[in-house]
């Protein structure tokens, strides 16, 4: 990767009219990537997250990607998906939340895409934590610790040693955090609107 790009070299591809095993250059959120990984070598520790802030912009972008299709496909929001976490992708992320607060423990959110003291207050009610069993809550959890540069191990709703790591590393890079895994008041208000 260099200068936001991604280098290629590709084989039975055509260049200037010619087949031949050819050096190529995509964009990161070129519709011609499906996506990225990073190797799970033996012997690694996958509970852990090691240099959390260091999380490659291609993974970064691509799970972004993903949480603007989840968000899309499962609470009608209308987001460009390009792998960018700006403003709207903020907003669209605390609306879908308001929403399934108010589905899942029928908070009476208003659903504005504002993270304000009556959010605060239903968050503080019902904290999430590896024992919750509201998933689609675990899969915007996740959403934002990719678009914060953190990797929880995939995008699955589900609290597992990633997720759990993960959330720690978060909060334990945050002031004022306690760094026990929960998710409450205060780390939901620093994950929807400390950047």
């Amino acid at each position: 990767m260099s200068n936001g790009k991604v280098n290629t070299i590709e084989g039975n591809t055509k260049s200037n009219g010619v087949y031949g095993v050819w050096k190529k250059s995509y964009a990161l959120t070129s519709k011609l990537i499906r996506g990225y990984v990073e190797p799970d070598y033996a012997g690694t520790n996958t509970t852990t997250v090691a240099n959390p802030t260091q999380l490659s912009s291609m993974v970064k972008a691509t799970y972004v990607k993903k949480f603007q299709e989840w968000m899309n496909k499962n609470y009608g929001q209308n987001l460009s998906v390009d792998g960018s976490f700006g403003p709207k992708s903020k907003k669209a992320a605390i609306a879908c939340w308001q929403k399934q607060m108010n589905a899942s423990f029928k908070s009476g959110l208003v659903v504005d895409g504002s993270f304000g003291p009556l959010c605060q207050a239903a968050a503080a009610k019902h904290p999430l934590n590896q024992k919750s069993k509201a998933t689609n809550l675990i899969y915007i959890l996740q959403g934002l610790l990719y678009a914060h540069g953190y990797d929880p191990k995939g995008f699955d709703g589900s609290f597992g040693p990633g997720c759990l790591a993960a959330t720690k590393a978060f909060q334990k890079a945050r002031a004022g955090l306690a760094a026990d895994g929960t998710i409450s008041k205060n780390t939901w208000t620093s994950l929807f609107n400390k950047w």
